[in-house]
């Protein structure tokens, strides 16, 4: 792997351990997205920027306690890098219009991460929303 992989494996190390894991978020996110930086997901569709991740961890975590994401495989490779893992929490807080359950929740998610002047230029992710779902809905 080459020193450029290895930074990005890095940077997106960091952005699942103090971003998510920690709840720092809104101070990671500035330090390490591009402010030109798309999400390619129907959900965020023409954000741009920051904001981008500060939204989508700002919403999780808002809606879940004791999130956590692990890492279960990452692989870098020139300016990507791909993360495979799976977020846990506690549901508290209203999430997409369901209320708070108790429940603790499990969801899978494949994350592919472009990286440009040491910054994250572009995220595809790929998420387990309907199993999500389907663990929060009133039984």
């Amino acid at each position: 792997m080459t020193n450029a992989a290895e930074a990005n494996k890095a940077l997106i190390l960091r952005l699942y351990e103090e971003a998510v894991n920690q709840g720092l978020y809104e101070q990671v996110a500035d330090e390490i997205t591009a402010p030109d930086a798309i999400m390619h997901n129907a959900l965020y569709s023409g954000q741009v920027g920051p904001e981008v991740i500060k939204s989508t961890w700002r919403s999780l975590h808002e809606s879940f306690s004791y999130l956590r994401f692990e890492i279960e495989g990452i692989v870098a490779e020139n300016d990507e890098v791909a993360v495979r893992g799976v977020t846990t929490g506690l549901h508290t807080g209203t999430f997409r219009g369901h209320a708070p359950t108790g429940k603790r929740i499990s969801q899978r998610a494949h994350v592919f991460y472009r990286i440009k002047g040491g910054c994250i230029s572009e995220v595809w992710p790929l998420v387990d929303h309907m199993g999500l779902q389907a663990q929060i809905q009133g039984d």
